[in-house]
């Protein structure tokens, strides 16, 4: 039986928006580089976060970028 936690995280490089690990936890992480998804899925990888969070932020609900499969943010990725 597989265990679900209660958050799912793309992890981000600060400088392109590339997702280069997914990580699920137990805890609430407010952090630029952890963007929230709604569910653990190796899928985010190496897709694109577009805009990058901002500098200063208090909720899940201050992401509001999306996702793309390309670095130019041309063609969008949706989960």
């Amino acid at each position: 039986m597989a265990v679900e936690y209660a958050y799912a995280y793309a992890l981000i490089n600060l400088t392109t928006g590339e997702c280069f690990q997914v990580d699920d936890s137990t805890n609430y992480i407010i952090n630029r580089k952890y963007v929230p998804i709604p569910e653990y899925n190796e899928n985010y990888l190496l897709k694109y976060y577009y805009p990058l969070p901002p500098e200063s932020f208090s909720s899940f609900s201050d992401f509001t970028g999306e996702w793309y499969v390309d670095a130019a943010h041309t063609t969008k990725w949706n989960p």
